[in-house]
């Protein structure tokens, strides 16, 4: 009976003892320095891979690494590695764990190799974390950066539709007077009463031409910071008195009452005069545009509130969504809730009256209209000096 063992059996024996051992837990690597003989390793490679592959990839490895096994007797942590690697693609990685570690002397490491290991160990996780945080602060850059080119190209469309707009509102007027005046001019025996009213009637364009060009230059002017205010003492109860009455023609000829509720004097203020006229006018002409067809009422009232005026224009139409109560300030509200086919004015009264309130640092905004119809209201701090109006700091926007 022969009890000698061959060189196969001794592997499938070290492969049936160790497996357990060796591949209990979780498998981690341990740390420790390796080294095996290199004879031992070329014959673990040469029972699984054959003798002429063996040599071909050692010889290979030789070359690459400029290594002569001759004079290199033991077999580093490196070629051990790329042993187990071959082996792995033979026996899988189980086996080849198992049959390398047969054959590798363990040599445990000093503690300042240890220690060398976890700095470097730290020092990959630190470059893991930056990275990761570098990523998301990139991430968020995209981001960032989509979001502000959606934003450009929609303020783009937005500046084309409004040029659009502002162009039909100066086109129609102009092409009223042209038709209007060529009636008058190739007509001489006509009617002095037809007459007359197309002059009136191109009076009247050009008024409208006047106010579109004023409001867009006056825009400008805000927007840019070149608009100066001149203040003086200002009475607002009688300003606002004054303006419903260059309203009354208009408000009778739609069939709709105007009328103005001050139950009290209202204390003088330092303000620009012509520019709070300006807001009275674009916020009471709005009113009377969108009260109700029948019946239509447009009601001013005007009061103390602590150290403010306040001002509320009513009136009984549809009233402003709440979703909109932010935007109808915008100088693009009007375009965005128009059809190219019917613009229907230039939106600028709301924006421009914006500007004029906020210089004056008072606020302005839509307001709860329990009665229903819109309810637009503004608040002018009250200045008993001029210099107070100067020094003070603006309201926060409502």
């Amino acid at each position: 009976m022969n009890l000698e063992a061959t060189q196969e059996e001794e592997n499938q024996a070290t492969l049936f003892v160790k497996a357990s051992s060796l591949l209990s837990g979780n498998e981690a690597p341990e740390i420790y320095r390796g080294s095996a003989p290199f004879p031992d390793i070329k014959s673990l490679l040469n029972n699984f891979l054959g003798n002429e592959r063996t040599e071909k990839v050692l010889d290979r490895y030789a070359r690459l690494n400029n290594i002569d096994w001759s004079v290199s007797p033991t077999a580093d942590s490196r070629v051990i590695s790329y042993a187990e690697r071959l082996l792995s693609e033979a026996i899988g990685p189980a086996s080849a764990k198992i049959m390398i570690s047969s054959v590798v002397q363990r040599e445990e490491l000093s503690r300042s190799e240890v220690l060398g290991i976890l700095e470097e160990s730290q020092k990959v996780l630190r470059l893991n974390r930056e990275l990761s945080t570098r990523s998301e602060e990139l991430r968020k850059a995209t981001e960032d950066l989509r979001q502000a080119n959606y934003k450009l190209q929609e303020l783009t469309e937005l500046k084309d539709e409004f040029l659009y707009t502002v162009t039909h509102e100066l086109r129609t007027p102009l092409t009223a007077i042209r038709t209007q005046s060529e009636l008058v001019h190739d007509d001489p025996e006509m009617p002095e009463e037809d007459r007359q009213r197309f002059i009136g009637n191109m009076v009247q364009d050009c008024e409208r031409l006047t106010r579109l060009i004023s409001n867009v230059l006056d825009l400008e002017k805000f927007e840019s910071g070149s608009q100066k205010l001149s203040l003086n003492r200002v009475d607002l109860g009688q300003l606002i008195e004054d303006t419903v009455t260059q309203f009354q023609a208009l408000a009778a000829k739609k069939g709709h009452s105007l009328r103005c509720e001050i139950s009290a004097p209202l204390t003088a203020t330092y303000a620009d005069e012509d520019r709070i006229a300006q807001v009275l006018h674009n916020l009471i002409g709005n009113a009377l545009k969108h009260a109700r067809h029948d019946n239509g009422a447009v009601w001013i009232t005007a009061y103390r509130l602590d150290q403010d005026l306040k001002v509320n224009i009513h009136d009984n139409g549809n009233g402003i969504p709440l979703s909109d109560r932010e935007l109808v300030f915008d100088k693009f509200y009007q375009v965005r809730n128009q059809t190219r086919r019917k613009p229907s004015g230039s939106g600028l009264g709301l924006a421009i009256s914006k500007n004029i309130i906020q210089m004056h640092k008072g606020k302005i905004w839509i307001e709860d209209n329990p009665g229903g119809g819109a309810k637009i209201s503004f608040t002018l701090p009250l200045y008993l000096q001029e210099a107070q109006m100067k020094n003070s700091k603006p309201h926060i926007d409502a």
